[in-house]
């Protein structure tokens, strides 16, 4: 049995990769986080990811990862900073906008199961199959 060993995205720490990219001690932390920004949130719909930064003491790139991953929607402040991959328009959350993610399904044909549930392409050729296809 072949072990994928990786070092943790967040602190590191060598860990047996097994499909979450950070190890327990990260994982426990940016749950934390999650559950301290969410609070916030309810609280005070609407806030600007600087403000839930400073109120909650969550760095501006974890809520910033929690907004690209879809974990939290944007309504203003994240939209300017988030933008497409591909096309480079602004997004309230994810990678890539639903124009881009819709051309690269019928590009490819069928959707990756990536590209599906997170909205992002696979890295084999999507900037230029998008580049093709506009030609």
């Amino acid at each position: 049995m072949n072990r994928d060993i990786r070092n943790c995205r967040r602190c590191g720490k060598i860990i047996i990769y097994v499909g979450i990219p950070v190890c327990e001690e990260c994982l426990r932390k940016e749950e934390e986080y999650y559950d301290v920004v969410k609070r916030y949130l309810d609280e005070h719909p609407r806030s600007s990811v600087r403000e839930i930064s400073d109120a909650t003491a969550v760095p501006v790139e974890v809520v910033m990862e929690f907004v690209r991953q879809g974990s939290l929607v944007a309504s203003g402040g994240a939209s300017e900073v988030l933008s497409c991959r591909i096309c480079g328009e602004s997004i309230p959350s994810g990678r890539v906008c639903p124009k881009c993610a819709a051309a690269l399904i019928s590009a490819t044909g069928k959707p990756s199961r990536k590209a599906v549930d997170d909205k992002i392409p696979s890295r084999m050729y999507s900037m230029d199959m998008i580049a093709r296809r506009k030609r």
